[in-house]
């Protein structure tokens, strides 16, 4: 089987239940006073959909084109740009939030001495990463993932920011969900054998708000854990 690279820009970002449950703890992190962050990679936007909500005032960025006009076309000002060499001036982001994007870089280190560098004094990196490189699947190499990372090593992996509060998803409900249906709905999407309303389709939206509220049923067991979503301050 060949395994297409995922097209950010005109494909449908990851919704699902894993992704909307993803955003709920994601936003359980965010900074109590609301105000400029960045979000990075912001994708379709999704998740500055929902800071907006909150009365914060998002700037996305991202590489990919497609997908940072799709969120600029949302009401975001939107830049093109790497974490690796952020277009942003030293101590200017108070909130930096970083959703499944870390996995993506071949080395993630310059991206995170970047992060110290813009982030100002005090202000919070809120991020999700996939957890526990045994977990390793075809929705890895689908999505171009380059590694995933340990609950041991997670507050050594980004110093000097302090890690001051960290959920680790995973078991057991969403670990089921990701080997029972992920899998197979990753291989099908790849082979192009997924149609928005096929049977796929209608599994997704069945399952979708049910299964978003049962993976908070969940059993922070770092070991199984298939992400994690963290929050560090400088």
């Amino acid at each position: 089987m060949t395994v297409s690279a995922p097209n950010w820009g005109s494909g449908e970002e990851f919704f699902g239940p894993r992704h909307a449950y993803r955003l709920h703890l994601l936003l359980k992190l965010r900074p109590r006073m609301p105000g400029l962050c960045l979000d990075a990679a912001c994708g379709l936007g999704t998740l500055s959909e929902k800071l907006r909500a909150y009365g914060f005032k998002p700037v996305g960025m991202d590489l990919d084109f497609g997908a940072a006009m799709a969120a600029h076309g949302k009401g975001f000002p939107v830049v093109i740009g790497r974490m690796e060499h952020l277009p942003f001036k030293s101590e200017s982001i108070p909130a930096f939030f970083s959703s499944e994007t870390l996995e993506h870089l071949p080395d993630f280190k310059p991206a995170v001495e970047e992060l110290v560098r813009v982030l100002r004094p005090g202000g919070s990196l809120i991020l999700s990463v996939p957890a526990n490189q045994k977990y390793w699947s075809a929705w890895d190499d689908w999505a171009g993932h380059q590694r995933r990372f340990d609950p041991k090593t997670l507050a050594d992996d980004f110093k000097p920011l302090k890690l001051q509060r960290a959920f680790f998803p995973g078991f057991p409900l969403l670990l089921m969900y990701e080997k029972l249906f992920l899998r197979g709905f990753v291989k099908k999407r790849a082979e192009g054998k997924v149609e928005a309303k096929g049977k796929w389709g209608i599994l997704k939206s069945l399952l979708s708000g049910p299964l978003t509220l049962l993976f908070r049923l969940n059993l922070p067991v770092k070991s199984k854990a298939t992400g994690i979503v963290a929050k560090f301050i400088k």
